[in-house]
């Protein structure tokens, strides 16, 4: 069974098991909104929680996007790698755009209003890699996934200062081995993710000026909508570190558009009508 279809099983349990799950759902978009992200925070938590230690060990970031989507599916705000254009004098595949891991739109907007849109970066810290971490040589894998079940219990009952002092392993593309705390990747994804909304406070993007360049979410003039960046890490695919690191006011007007959409699998294609009437294509890797 794919990924994608595991996630769709496990909502579908969510929803026959107990019939509040929408609700909460709903309601946890919202307050993410106004502010508070810890009903949000519980809800992925208990969405993993009875996730088989298999699946829990090499959870990855898509994972984690595609959870926030679906859970978040019925407000039809999230715009997952969202294309900026970072730096107009570079070429494409070479620092030309830049990804922010989820755009949320706000379907709560009220007209007269200072409206917050959501930016979210999105880390995920592996139990295989927690567990590395604690190995002479990381190369090796657990002969059984009973020997997770110390880490995951540490996990469960940590602190958020204790799991932000986790040590964690992996292989760079580089193929070296390096060790990092969870409070670096932190530190890291919060300056990655302040460079994205600088990006964004200069609007709507062209071929010759810096911007949101996606066609799915609207930039237009004379707004005062505020850009609110949260990193959200996942620890072993059991605990959720949810940070807010920016309030930015800008002058724009951010929007989720809801136009209709074209997705190619193949090449990473998206299709929306412009405002025009017309087809815009467009791919979406750097």
């Amino acid at each position: 069974m794919t990924l994608f279809p595991q996630i769709q099983k496990r909502i579908r349990n969510h929803l026959n098991g107990g019939p509040g799950f929408s609700t909460r759902t709903r309601q946890s978009y919202r307050d993410f909104i106004s502010g508070n992200p810890t009903p949000f925070v519980e809800l992925l938590e208990d969405f993993f929680r009875h996730r088989a230690t298999r699946s829990l060990a090499d959870a990855d970031e898509p994972t984690l996007v595609t959870v926030i989507e679906l859970l978040w599916f019925e407000e039809k705000q999230c715009a997952p790698q969202m294309r900026l254009l970072a730096d107009p004098t570079k070429k494409w595949g070479d620092g030309r755009h830049a990804f922010v891991d989820i755009f949320v739109g706000n379907s709560q907007r009220q007209l007269g209003e200072v409206n917050p849109v959501l930016i979210m970066e999105l880390k995920n810290v592996s139990l295989l890699s927690l567990w590395k971490a604690r190995q002479q040589f990381p190369r090796g894998k657990p002969n059984s996934n009973t020997q997770y079940n110390p880490i995951l219990d540490e996990v469960r009952e940590a602190t958020e200062d204790q799991l932000l002092d986790l040590k964690y392993t992996f292989e760079e593309k580089s193929r070296q081995w390096v060790t990092l705390r969870v409070k670096d990747t932190l530190r890291a994804a919060t300056a990655q993710l302040d460079n994205y909304i600088s990006i964004m406070l200069d609007g709507q993007g062209g071929s010759a000026r810096r911007g949101v360049f996606d066609q799915r979410v609207l930039c237009r003039d004379g707004g005062d909508d505020v850009l609110c960046g949260y990193v959200i890490i996942c620890v072993a695919g059991t605990r959720v570190i949810c940070r807010h690191t920016a309030t930015r006011a800008t002058e724009y007007l951010y929007t989720r558009s809801l136009a209709l959409r074209v997705h190619k699998l193949k090449g990473l294609c998206v299709g929306s009508r412009n405002l025009y009437g017309g087809m815009a294509w467009k791919r979406t890797t750097n």
